[in-house]
């Protein structure tokens, strides 16, 4: 007499978060309406941390998922928790999610994780370079526009709208540079910016090196200017 086997169905209601999850990355045949209540069981759950693993191991995510766990990360409103999850998945995001996460770094005014960012990112990032230092220009973020005008400014094939910026740049009465990561070896990639600066002009620099570095370069010039280095809760004046 044959026996007549049941299968019965996980309820998935019924896992706990590392149950779900372990479900999740084993079976791959789910039904379209299970999925998506999943994902947003797992957006529930907000572990920020285990994102990087669902890219990596869930292989039925799709692309629109994928973008749900994105937003979601973006809603946290921590940079420091966005520029993790994205250096976790390098070499593993689409161009349109590193675009997507590039965006939401910039919001935030966290120069130092959006240069980083850029810098793992960049061939990804290389055809919209043009299109970011140009939303940084519109912005007049200076500090971080001149540091990546000069990082990569042979990847522009435009270079006009910059003229009229570092037109701006040296009509200011105060110039933060305290983010810029200067090259002196390289005298010649800030020529736009230095030269006909007006006198007088407040410049905030990192250390005294680059403000030695600028003092002389204005001298040459003949630019008067107070020019500053530290941090902005503690600035001493160079001579």
């Amino acid at each position: 007499m044959l026996k007549r086997v049941v299968i019965l169905k996980t309820d998935i209601n019924k896992l706990k978060y590392y149950e779900l999850l372990d479900f999740c990355i084993k079976h791959e045949d789910i039904e379209k309406k299970e999925k998506n209540e999943i994902i947003e069981k797992l957006l529930d759950y907000k572990r920020y941390l285990d994102y990087p693993k669902y890219f990596v191991e869930i292989k039925w995510l799709e692309g629109s998922d994928r973008k749900k766990f994105i937003e979601s990360i973006n809603s946290s409103n921590d940079s420091q928790t966005i520029y993790t999850f994205s250096i976790s998945l390098k070499n593993n995001l689409y161009d349109d999610e590193v675009y997507m996460l590039f965006n939401s770094l910039y919001s935030f005014n966290n120069d130092d994780y959006t240069k980083k960012f850029i810098e793992n990112y960049f061939s990804q990032l290389k055809p919209k370079i043009e299109e970011i230092i140009f939303k940084i220009c519109d912005d007049k973020n200076y500090s971080f526009l001149i540091d990546l005008y000069i990082k990569y400014q042979s990847n522009l094939s435009n270079c006009t709208k910059m003229t009229g910026v570092f037109k701006n740049a040296r009509a200011l009465e105060n110039l933060y540079l305290n983010n810029v990561n200067i090259n002196i070896e390289n005298l010649t990639d800030y020529d736009q910016l230095f030269y006909h600066m007006k006198s007088n002009v407040n410049i905030y620099v990192k250390n005294i090196t680059i403000a030695e570095f600028i003092y002389k370069r204005l001298e040459e010039n003949s630019v008067v200017a107070n020019i500053f280095y530290g941090s902005e809760d503690n600035w001493q004046k160079y001579i």
